[in-house]
């Protein structure tokens, strides 16, 4: 699985920026990380 590397940095310096594009931040934006996870299959 690929991720777009600028989206990924951006939403990982600013996490809120997400929210704000969506237009309906949750009350516990400030808290949310963006990571990225790798999952494998066996």
């Amino acid at each position: 699985m690929r991720r777009d590397s600028i989206f990924y940095q951006q939403f990982q310096q600013f996490p809120s920026l997400l929210f704000q594009l969506l237009d309906a931040p949750p009350a516990n934006a400030a808290a949310y990380r963006f990571e990225s996870v790798a999952v494998k299959e066996a």
